[in-house]
């Protein structure tokens, strides 16, 4: 099991950490249609992904960093390409999503992985992988869907990186070593400045202490504050298998890169 550092969540929500995730999971935004009465098809689909047009480069995989536009219909049967009413879209303003966050419905997420950069796909998703019973929004309940999806662009996991912003002079970080640091934790989001995205944790004034390298903490602290010394700040992208990988923690969702900014502030 991970263990912690960041112990102070701000208390930031999960509906925050990407704007796809309110719209997939509750389809609020810029959503100003209605269901109508007429649009159930008549028999269920089957779960489909369609290669409009294959990109280029290495194709997505979990935890990586998407940009791209889509738009989501209601299926119907009756309809060319089987596209009932618009429910919503996101062209000409793409989005961003962490592939594997578990932000999105089900059918999105697997419907995404192995796009190439510049891909098109299209998707039709059964009610069980999309918004099941309840529906939500103008979704009704046990509707399918039909979802065009462009990844305009494809950061990939990092790995772990380690950046020096300010070189220490006092005593050095060691294995073995009691050390205290104050920090700040950013999900990471390549298209920002720096690389990051929603805070979500900060020490806030009040150190945090602990031994390094005895596991109290996740692997990317305990490799990455080795050779610190007192004084010192680093900046620190830490990937998903050496943070909370699969699973995630309070607001860090599953398949998070995070960004932390650490001082260290002693060494016993």
């Amino acid at each position: 099991m991970i263990s912690r550092p960041p112990r102070h969540a701000t208390g930031v929500t999960v509906g925050a950490l990407a704007a796809i995730g309110a719209l997939l999971t509750g389809c609020q935004s810029g959503n100003p249609l209605t269901p109508t009465d007429s649009i159930a098809p008549t028999e269920i689909p089957a779960f489909t992904i369609t290669d409009l047009i294959v990109g280029t480069g290495d194709p997505t995989a979990n935890g990586d960093f998407l940009t791209l536009e889509f738009t989501l219909w209601l299926y119907d049967d009756t309809q060319p390409d089987n596209k009932g009413q618009q429910i919503q879209t996101t062209v000409g303003n793409p989005t961003t999503y962490v592939l594997g966050s578990g932000l999105a419905i089900v059918g999105f997420e697997q419907g995404l992985v192995g796009m190439r950069t510049g891909g098109e796909r299209r998707l039709i998703v059964p009610p069980a992988l999309a918004f099941g019973a309840f529906g939500s929004g103008a979704v009704p309940p046990n509707a399918s869907v039909v979802f065009d999806v462009r990844l305009v662009r494809l950061d990939p996991v990092p790995p772990l990186t380690i950046t020096d912003l300010v070189v220490g002079a006092g005593a050095e970080a060691t294995t073995g070593a009691t050390v205290s640091v104050e920090y700040v934790g950013w999900l990471w989001e390549p298209t920002q400045t720096d690389a990051k995205g929603v805070e979500f944790d900060a020490s806030a004034g009040t150190p945090i202490v602990f031994v390094l390298g005895d596991g109290l903490v996740i692997p990317g602290w305990d490799q990455g504050l080795v050779g610190m010394r007192v004084g010192g700040e680093r900046r620190l992208i830490i990937p998903p298998e050496l943070a909370y990988g699969t699973a995630g923690s309070g607001p860090i969702p599953p398949h998070s890169t995070l960004v932390f900014d650490v001082e260290l502030v002693g060494v016993e």
